[in-house]
């Protein structure tokens, strides 16, 4: 089940899907390849494109995978993801209850590393906050957190990219 999409530049769409072992695999397309291939399924009764195609395949930059403890999950959860344009992959994980943190691979194509961590904090982050999504804007990396036990407190929150 494809749990995350995201698209850096609007050249590369990013997969990452978690099955139901806990494997990871993270996957990178050519964002226009793979757009004329659907765009191909529009007048046909079957709109579904395999993963095996030869024309999706071409399209595929590199594809890697993470199991067991190789995964970077920070605190074992992905309540969002960020690609950037330059490649580099941003999760950040955090439970009600856990500060947020946010870990940065970085490569290409199918050689990836965990970089660091950086794990937010904050006065307003009270004991039932949870990061909600993240999101690179200019020099900034943006996330959400939410508390479980108010409906109405959510905020928006920014570290520097240069924390990373």
């Amino acid at each position: 089940m494809i749990k995350y999409i995201k698209i850096s530049d609007r050249k590369k769409v990013f997969f990452w899907v978690m099955d139901n072992t806990g494997e990871i695999q993270y996957s990178f397309y050519n964002a226009e390849k793979l757009n004329a291939e659907l765009d191909k399924k529009e007048s046909e009764e079957s709109k579904f494109v395999p993963c095996t195609s030869s024309a999706v395949k071409s399209a595929c930059y590199g594809s890697f995978r993470q199991s067991g403890s190789n995964r970077v999950l920070p605190n074992d959860s992905c309540q969002g993801l960020e690609f950037s344009d330059g490649d580099s992959i941003y999760i950040i994980g955090g439970a009600a209850g856990q500060k947020p943190g946010i870990a940065k691979l970085t490569g290409s194509g199918s050689s990836y590393k965990y970089s660091c961590l950086v794990t937010a904090t904050h006065n307003n982050f009270g004991g039932n906050a949870e990061s909600e999504g993240i999101q690179l804007k200019g020099d900034y990396v943006y996330f959400g957190i939410s508390d479980k036990q108010s409906s109405d407190k959510a905020c928006i929150y920014s570290i520097p990219q240069s924390a990373f």
